[in-house]
């Protein structure tokens, strides 16, 4: 009786030390998991720095992209050609919001865009408070075309289903208005045709919802820095062109984004203020900070993101995005790319433990009734 009684003793401080080695190992498995996942986002953002830059990218991405989306190619193309001589300096910053498809109920899509327009022209009012001499480069992609052009020109009106909140101009003749010096729209559900800055195959053909009023007035006063990029047989920004080909609103980037890229970089440099150094207050030298800003706040200083899409799905603030951002659509990567490893392992450890638990209290009642 005592023998057998020893044994379940014996067996209970195995199991009991079996499932702490487990824990230990699933805490092990995470920390490298937080290693690795560290690691892969200071490849794709190797410093987040709080200087200022000689030119400054900030970029609205399209609907349920992660941040930068498709953006960010072109955003290491300008750069590349601003910095090649190696005498400026180059960074971006993401603007902060949803990005909610227009298929999300009602009002969510008009939200995700004043909360985006909203954002937008805040972050560069800050951005820009700090950095009087950076030159600022807006682009914006599908839903991010929207948010970018509310930026310059002031916004509001019917969009998908919805009203969206209507919000005043950036003033050309103030800043951060008047450190603008390229702007950058693809595929706008908001095109209007035959404009100064219509631009593309499709750019006699109207979008679902075209600017007129004071919003294309306003969007006029930077007619010598923008471009409103649209593709033939887009059915978001050239309603009308037939046949419909939906992979004409996907690919802008690969299409158009060497071109665009050039005509940002020369456009950036012809209106900057300055064609080499100091780029603000500390002259454009990047230093690294670990603050982490508000969504609402500036954080500039991003640095290039290494590859396509980025699949940390954070803004290049270094703040996180709101749960909509972390859908999957248009061509975006779902959950960003990182999460899963960890979700499994989550869930092999939620399995194991009951098994554990159960066997440990079954010897130990054992026991004590021997």
């Amino acid at each position: 009786m005592v023998t057998l009684r020893l044994l379940a003793v014996a067996l209970a401080a195995w199991l009991a030390a079996a499932a702490a080695d487990d824990g230990q190992r699933h805490l092990q498995h995470l920390q490298q998991l937080q290693r690795e996942r560290r690691n892969d986002l200071e490849a794709r953002q190797a410093i987040v720095s709080t200087s200022c830059h000689d030119y400054q990218l900030f970029i609205a991405r399209g609907s349920d992209e992660p941040y930068p989306g498709r953006a960010a190619t072109l955003i290491r193309d300008v750069c590349g050609k601003l910095t090649k001589d190696g005498k400026v300096t180059c960074g971006y910053e993401d603007i902060v919001f949803n990005a909610n498809v227009s298929t999300a109920p009602a009002p969510a899509y008009c939200v995700s865009t004043a909360e985006g327009s909203a954002n937008g022209q805040q972050q560069m009012k800050t951005y820009a408070g700090r950095c009087k001499d950076s030159n600022l480069i807006l682009v914006g992609y599908s839903q991010g075309g929207i948010v970018a052009q509310d930026v310059m020109g002031g916004g509001g009106g019917p969009l998908f289903e919805c009203d969206q909140a209507t919000n005043g101009p950036l003033k050309k003749t103030e800043s951060p208005g008047s450190q603008i010096v390229a702007a950058l729209t693809f595929g706008s559900f908001r095109h209007t045709p035959n404009q100064p800055f219509s631009f593309g195959p499709g750019a006699n053909f109207p979008g679902v919802r075209p600017r007129e009023g004071d919003q294309l007035k306003n969007l006029k006063v930077y007619e010598d820095r923008y471009r409103d990029w649209c593709n033939s047989n887009d059915p978001i920004c050239a309603v009308g062109d037939k046949p419909i080909i939906v992979a004409n609103h996907l690919n802008y980037f690969q299409v158009f984004g060497e071109e665009a890229a050039t005509w940002l970089a020369e456009t950036a440099v012809k209106n900057s203020k300055q064609k080499s150094g100091g780029g603000g207050d500390d002259g454009g030298a990047s230093k690294p900070s670990s603050a982490v800003d508000k969504p609402t706040a500036s954080s500039p200083g991003q640095s290039l993101p290494a590859e396509t899409a980025s699949s940390t799905g954070q803004p290049g603030s270094g703040t996180t995005p709101s749960a909509g951002a972390q859908k999957d659509g248009g061509g975006g990567q779902k959950d960003g790319g990182q999460d899963k490893p960890e979700e499994k392992s989550s869930a092999g450890r939620s399995m194991a433990e009951p098994v554990l638990v159960s066997a440990l209290c079954v010897l130990v009642t054992f026991a004590v009734s021997l």
